[in-house]
C-alpha cells in the first residue's frame, strides 16, 4: 500500500493534468468535504464569519453552473487568506489545524478560477488530504505527548486512505465522464459531502446542538450513493 503522502502526490499529478472546467469540478468536490470542517472550528469557537468555506463552496458550484465572478472570487480568496494568516491567534483545539486546511484548500480552488494555475489545484487537493491527516495527527499527540506519530503511520489509518480513495473516485467522473449531465452533477456534489473527508458534524467533534441538524440528510440506507449506479451505467467502478 502507498504511503498517504505518495498516494496524495499522484492524485495531485492527475488534477493538475484535468481541463480547467474539469478541474474546477474535482476541486469543488474536495472543498464539499472541507468547508464542514472550517465550520464546525468556527461555530465551536463562536467567531464571527463561519460561513466563509460555504461562501467559497458555493461560488464553486456557481461558476461550474456557468455564473463565474472573478472580482467576487478575488474577494473571497483575500478574505481567506486574512482568516488563515491570522490563524496563530485562535484557540489551538484539535479543528485549528484542520480548519486552516481547510480554508488554504477552498481559497486555492476559488484561485484556480480565476488563473487556473497549477499550482493552486494541486494546493487544494493536498489541502483536502491533510485536512483529515492533521486532525489525526494532533490526537496522537493527545494521548501521549512524547508520541510522534510518523506521516506514514498516520497517513496509513483508514479514514485518511478512504478520503484518498474518494478522491480517487471523482477523478475518475472528471477524467472519463464525457457529458456530465445535471443528475451527474448533483450525485457528485452529494457523494462528495457524504463520502470521505472529516464528518466534523456526524462525528460529533463540534457541540451537540451544532450536530444535530446534519443527521436530517443521512442516508437512509448504508452505501446508496446516488452516484454508484450513475458510474456503474457509464462501466466505471465506484
Amino acid at each position: 500500500m502507498l504511503s498517504g503522502d505518495n498516494l496524495s502526490n499522484l492524485l495531485r499529478d492527475r488534477a493538475i493534468a484535468l481541463p480547467l472546467e474539469r478541474g474546477v469540478l474535482f476541486a469543488a468536490a474536495c472543498c464539499e468535504r472541507m468547508a464542514p470542517v472550517y465550520q464546525a472550528y468556527a461555530l465551536s469557537e463562536e467567531m464571527e464569519y463561519t460561513d466563509l468555506g460555504m461562501l467559497g463552496l458555493n461560488y464553486l458550484w456557481s461558476y461550474i453552473e456557468g455564473s463565474p465572478d472573478a472580482e467576487k472570487a478575488r474577494g473571497l480568496v483575500q478574505e481567506m487568506e486574512d482568516w488563515a494568516s491570522s490563524s496563530g491567534e485562535y484557540p489551538p483545539t484539535a479543528l485549528l489545524r484542520p480548519a486552516v486546511s481547510a480554508i488554504s484548500g477552498i481559497m486555492n480552488a476559488v484561485g484556480y478560477t480565476v488563473d487556473g494555475s497549477q499550482d493552486r489545484i494541486s494546493r487544494c487537493v493536498w489541502c483536502a488530504y491533510n485536512t483529515v491527516f492533521n486532525y489525526l495527527e494532533h490526537v496522537a499527540h493527545r494521548f501521549d505527548g512524547k508520541f510522534y506519530a510518523g506521516r506514514d503511520l498516520v497517513g496509513s489509518l483508514p479514514i485518511v486512505q478512504y478520503e484518498l480513495t474518494v478522491q480517487s473516485r471523482h477523478l475518475i467522473v472528471c477524467e472519463q465522464v464525457e457529458e456530465l449531465t445535471p443528475d451527474l452533477l448533483k450525485a457528485l456534489r452529494h457523494d462528495a459531502y457524504y463520502e470521505g473527508g472529516l464528518s466534523p458534524f456526524a462525528r460529533l467533534l463540534v457541540p451537540e446542538r451544532y450536530a444535530e441538524p446534519y443527521f436530517m440528510d443521512m442516508w437512509t440506507e448504508e452505501g446508496k450513493s446516488p452516484l454508484k449506479p450513475l458510474m456503474e451505467d457509464l462501466g466505471l467502478e465506484y
